[in-house]
């Protein structure tokens, strides 16, 4: 049984910096820091999600290992 449940969608999100020529990618989206803020203050966390095929296997690698658990 998990402590908390988050269900959103995982986002791609573009973060532009001065004095960088380009946006930088990144992880975003309400279930990211909300699963990883809950599972630092000692909750067992999991995420409903849905990802389109494009969505980069090493942030779901990433999460997993900070110990959300993706199976919803």
């Amino acid at each position: 049984m998990l402590d908390v449940i988050t269900i959103g969608h995982f986002s791609m999100d573009l973060i532009f910096l001065p004095g960088l020529p380009r946006p930088r990618k990144t992880l975003g989206g309400p279930p990211t820091y909300t699963s990883l803020a809950a599972k630092r203050m000692g909750a067992s966390v999991g995420v409903i999600s849905k990802v389109g095929g494009d969505f980069p296997e090493k942030y779901v690698k990433w999460l997993k290992e900070q110990g959300v658990d993706l199976s919803g």
